[in-house]
């Protein structure tokens, strides 16, 4: 049947109007999709390439070597014949100096090695093996990781300053443990004694942090105390960096501080940095072809990604679904109470990663001594000798207890009975509460055998909250068993707002926000550039953007070779489908797409009525320089007869400074079209330097 329209004459415009009733039936649907990993699936550098075909540089056999090189080999475990990788996900580190990635396609196969795995001669998996992590000296406090004697380490950083002035001194910016009364304020410091008579020698006070912080410029302590910045008050004014110890890092007597690639500090004290070897994987899985449909926009009501693999020996191998992170995704939280003045109490005993005992009623979040969140306009700058709270545990009052309590699971399945039935030591201990639990799934990581995060080199036991250390017999995740880890696609920190809700989130990156810092239009190792000028494209990890779902899979660490089989895509989605609009963008162009400040850059976005009657229409043109308006959105609103064609023309008087990557997206639609719904999108990148 033909849609029937009616038309309204409104101030001398013709506007197209649906009429009602005649739109097509909502339905829900069910869809699974199961990829099978292969050597096909190895990425090769920042520009998207892979091995196989579903790159958006495919087939770069020099990627891995299958013949010829000294390196190949036959793992004794599997029988797996293993060939080394040469990818641009290595690096080339120099003492005190930093870590830069490794030349891509200089015929050095370094970063690790990958092989088929076979099952009576028919493949269902990869192997992979890591080559050994790369490690720089630097001074104290600027590593992440700290040298014993027999080359032995243990982690040195963490994104919780509570955690590092555990580690560092008794003293208690947020209390919880030493102090006589964690909720009684003003709080006095626990006092020091003298083991050889009991006398008091002073207080946990005396053993502050010195929170003095000064930047390195070029390598130089530059005297510039460590700020929050104008424009970002949450933030110190450092730039993303977690490869160099020369710039964009402060020291100070006590720790050293960087900012992470997600915005968050992360406070060091270390003296050396390690750097692994990464070995990552690009698997692109179809989607419906319904989602895809111009003006598609399917509400998603279940996604599950279910990955078939060994347990593996680092907490750290990410599963990055369209190549985002995902904070929100942490398993099993430990459990609690919470009192009249908003306190969170622990509710069983348990023990912290080093062994101290958790007894009930421990102090997870003390809500008095929050020091406040700095965005917001009530802010108060912290008294002399508090910290400025640049992490989230200062923001909100969250103890070293809470982030260090074994009393969690960060990979529990969400759809486990396990979740509600973990087993205490001691019988007189109040269970979990299946309520307390309902707060987050998985991480977004392939199962191991530790915790990660806070407690990274301790093993996850069976008997949650046993005595620290564990026996054999009490690991859960025991390293090269077969496991199924299973994540929900939905999971967010703020639930109900996962970008992968609506269909348009997988479909384009362009109506995904999290990608709007990731997507790049020209890319490239050397000599070879790729160009991207569609409305998807290559993050800045390297990770291919389509109309498909797009799963990166970062391995390393694992020296041994571990194997991952099948990702299986799970996806429940329900909606109206959406009706075609006969507005059809013919060109998209820019005179320039290389420029500098001041230019001038001329966007031309050509629109034409393909319907058989007029048709009042919107065009737009907006500029996005990390999810920002570069100037105020431009529209032009016309009435267009069938067949017309018009040409919507804007002069960029370019106003970001260099480097600097701006997208400019156009969109012409009907205007009685919803403004979510976009029936013709295109995006230009234009690079400022």
């Amino acid at each position: 049947m033909k849609t029937r329209y009616k038309k309204t004459v409104l101030a001398g415009a013709i506007v197209v109007t649906m009429c009602a009733g005649l739109s097509p039936p909502a339905f829900a649907e069910t869809y699974i999709r199961t990829h099978t990993f292969s050597m096909d699936d190895v990425s090769g550098g920042f520009n998207g390439s892979t091995y196989g075909p579903d790159g958006l540089v495919p087939n770069i056999t020099e990627i891995i070597c299958t013949s010829g090189c000294d390196n190949i080999y036959t793992d004794s475990k599997s029988g797996t014949t293993m060939y080394p990788v040469d990818s641009q996900f290595g690096f080339l580190v120099e003492d005190f100096v930093g870590a830069a990635p490794k030349p891509y396609l200089d015929g050095e196969y370094l970063e690790g090695h990958v092989g088929t795995v076979f099952d009576s001669g028919t493949p269902v998996g990869l192997a992979v093996s890591n080559a050994k992590t790369d490690k720089f000296k630097v001074k104290y406090p600027q590593g992440t990781w700290c040298a014993g004697l027999g080359s032995n380490s243990v982690k040195c950083e963490t994104e919780h300053y509570s955690v590092l002035e555990h580690v560092l001194t008794c003293n208690e910016t947020l209390p919880y443990f030493y102090v006589e009364n964690p909720l009684s304020f003003p709080t006095q410091q626990a006092p020091l004694i003298d083991p050889a008579d009991g006398s008091t020698v002073g207080t946990c006070d005396n053993g502050a942090l010195d929170d003095t912080l000064y930047k390195i410029v070029d390598g130089i302590l530059t005297g510039t105390l460590v700020e929050p910045s104008e424009s970002d008050p949450t933030v110190p004014n450092l730039e993303t960096n977690e490869a160099s110890v020369m710039n964009n890092i402060a020291v100070g007597p006590d720790y050293g501080m960087t900012k992470k690639d997600d915005g968050k500090v992360l406070y060091r004290f270390g003296n050396f940095v390690k750097k692994p070897n990464d070995i990552r994987l690009y698997a692109k899985i179809p989607l419906p072809d319904e989602w895809k449909v111009p003006g598609a926009d399917y509400t998603v009501t279940s996604a599950k990604l279910i990955v078939d693999h060994l347990i593996t020996n680092n907490p750290n191998d990410q599963l990055r679904p369209e190549d985002m992170e995902n904070e929100g995704a942490i398993g099993r939280k430990p459990t609690y109470t919470v009192d009249g003045s908003g306190n969170w109490l622990s509710n069983r005993l348990c023990y912290e990663g080093d062994g101290d005992e958790i007894p009930l009623g421990t102090v997870y979040k003390n809500a008095e001594a929050a020091l406040g969140d700095p965005s917001d306009p009530t802010f108060v700058q912290p008294a002399a000798g508090l910290p400025y709270p640049y992490s989230s545990d200062l923001v909100g009052g969250f103890t070293n207890g809470w982030y260090t309590s074994t009393d969690r699971d960060p990979f529990a399945n969400v759809d486990s009975v396990d979740l509600y039935t973990t087993v205490s030591t001691n019988p007189a201990d109040p269970a979990p509460n299946a309520g307390d639990l309902a707060n987050g799934g998985p991480r977004w990581r392939l199962k191991p055998n530790k915790f990660g995060q806070d407690l990274p080199g301790l093993e996850i036991p069976i008997s949650a909250c046993s005595p620290v250390p564990y026996s054999s017999a009490n690991i859960r995740y025991p390293v090269g068993v077969y496991t199924q880890t299973t994540i929900n696609l939905l999971d967010w920190a703020v639930p109900g707002e996962s970008p992968l809700a609506s269909s348009k989130g997988w479909v384009n990156s362009a109506d995904n926000i999290q990608n709007y810092t990731l997507v790049s239009g020209t890319v490239g190792a050397g000599d070879e550039v790729f160009e991207n000028t569609g409305e998807n494209g290559v993050s800045i990890n390297g990770a291919p953007l389509t109309d498909d779902f797009d799963l990166l899979v970062y391995i390393k660490g694992d020296r041994k070779a571990t194997a991952i089989y099948t990702a299986r895509l799970e996806v429940e989605y329900e909606g109206v489908p959406p009706v075609p609009a006969d507005v059809v963008l013919v060109s998209y162009t820019a005179s320039e797409t290389t420029v500098g400040f001041g230019d001038i850059v001329t966007l031309t976005s050509t629109v034409r009525n393909d319907h058989p009657i007029p048709v009042n229409v919107n065009i737009d043109l907006a500029g996005l320089q990390k999810g920002e308006l570069v100037v105020p959105k431009i529209r032009e609103n016309v009435t267009l007869d069938p067949g017309q064609t018009y040409a919507l023309i804007y002069e960029w008087n370019v106003n970001v400074q260099a480097p600097a990557l701006v997208s400019w997206f156009t969109a012409a639609r009907p205007t009685d079209v919803p403004d979510d719904l976009l029936n013709n999108k295109g995006v230009i990148r234009i690079t400022v330097e």
